[in-house]
């Protein structure tokens, strides 16, 4: 059976596991206002069907979540966002 810790598949990824080694980083990432915004867009996308997604992309089904974020990624401010993020996760 294959791993399906997100965890496990984020240190997998060299950008991500430099990310997730610098709590400095991450903090800043995450708190920041294009983070801010894709949340915001996120609840707006409604709790309940988030929260099934989230709860589906962490037993190895991360396509609703896919389906959720590339509908805030059609949005302006989501798109905006989101490529705001993609920069600032490269550095």
């Amino acid at each position: 059976m294959p791993d399906h810790d997100p965890l496990n598949a984020l240190k997998q990824d060299p950008q991500a596991a430099a990310l997730l080694s610098d709590p400095k980083a991450l903090s800043a990432l995450l708190g920041s206002k294009e983070a801010q915004t894709v949340a915001r867009l996120l609840q707006q996308a409604g709790a309940t069907q988030l929260q099934t997604a989230a709860q589906a992309a962490v037993s190895g089904h991360p396509e609703a979540l896919g389906h959720i974020l590339k509908n805030v990624s059609k949005t302006a401010d989501g798109k905006a966002a989101m490529e705001a993020l993609e920069q600032r996760g490269r550095g």
